[in-house]
């Protein structure tokens, strides 16, 4: 996730201090109104009902399709169609799923071409929980920075930010849920969006 105009007038890298993600954000939406709206909205005041969440991952797919194109990955669905509807904000859910998928296409530039494969998969469970993952085959992250790899500026990209899972995080916590990552033991990385459906959803 590209904030770099966003932050660079705002971050003291004189000083020791580092900012948690929340303090963050409130910084970039003091210092610029126009900021994108998944900082402006994280106290959801814009919730949505929606009723089809694969149509909502579909979207997202439409907008990355693009990167996985020029970068020769495949991106493989897996859609759970007896989901429930959830109430949840409709455009930072999809920002926290694309920097998610990108993060998962540019970890795969490295593989040989027919190996370069991305999953997305849609799943719920008796508890009206909701499961978004995005697994990769890429190399994974690194041991070093697997315990902190949503603290912010924790990156694995040479030109990345590190604030783009850190906000992530931030985001599916103000639904009330929460993002992880697990290591896939054949190489590769996963991330899971877990949301409960708020009261408002139904069959």
């Amino acid at each position: 996730m590209a904030a770099n105009q966003y932050l660079k007038p705002m971050l003291d890298v004189g000083s020791p201090r580092v900012f948690n993600c929340n303090e963050l954000t409130g910084r970039i939406l003091a210092k610029d109104e126009n900021a994108p709206r998944f900082f402006r909205n994280k106290q959801l005041n814009g919730v949505v009902l929606i009723s089809c969440i694969n149509e909502l991952v579909d979207e997202v797919l439409g907008f990355a399709r693009s990167d996985a194109r020029l970068s020769e990955v495949q991106i493989v669905t897996e859609f759970d169609i007896g989901i429930p509807r959830f109430s949840l904000d409709r455009v930072q859910i999809q920002q926290v799923l694309l920097n998610l998928i990108r993060n998962a296409i540019e970890s795969l530039a490295a593989n040989p071409r027919d190996q370069r494969i991305v999953h997305v998969r849609t799943s719920h469970d008796d508890k009206r929980t909701l499961r978004i993952e995005v697994a990769d085959n890429g190399p994974g992250v690194p041991d070093e920075l697997v315990a902190r790899i949503f603290d912010p500026f924790c990156t694995t990209k040479e030109t990345g930010t590190g604030l783009g899972l850190a906000i992530s995080r931030t985001i599916v916590a103000a639904h009330h849920g929460k993002l992880s990552h697990r290591v896939i033991p054949t190489g590769g990385a996963s991330f899971t969006v877990e949301l409960p459906s708020l009261q408002g959803g139904g069959e």
